[in-house]
């Protein structure tokens, strides 16, 4: 099943339409291709826990419930500090404004391959 999902860092926004059985880690090199930057330091944030690469996206809890039209599911994504080995930074989201259009207008858009052949990627805005 497909999801709809929006990765948050600041005021970037990255839009992934990933199925719920691709893998976290196919998610993390996704935004780490479109953010560029090693795919080693970008990490997956879900309700405040950090996510394993090697887990699928169900197995994270992240996924749509029933058929009907629905909002898209907010993760964040994190940076690894520059010469840290283990420490993350802290998830933080920026408020943005209430219309999309300021953001296309602004920001710069780059369209993504295909995530595990079945969806796309956008990134929208700027650090």
């Amino acid at each position: 099943m497909a999801l709809f999902l929006v990765a948050r860092r600041h005021k970037t926004l990255i839009y992934l339409e990933p199925n719920g059985g691709d893998f976290v880690q196919t998610v993390v090199d996704t935004i780490a291709r479109l953010v560029k930057k090693n795919p080693d330091d970008v990490a997956v944030v879900f309700q405040g826990n950090r996510l394993k690469g090697n887990k699928t996206l169900t197995e994270c809890n992240i996924s749509h419930l029933g058929e009907a039209p629905v909002e898209p599911i907010t993760i964040n994504f994190v940076f690894k500090p520059e010469g840290s080995e283990d420490d993350w930074e802290e998830p933080h989201m920026e408020e943005l404004s209430k219309s999309p259009e300021s953001h296309a207008m602004g920001g710069d858009l780059a369209q993504g391959d295909e995530l595990n052949g079945a969806a796309g990627a956008q990134a929208a805005g700027a650090d």
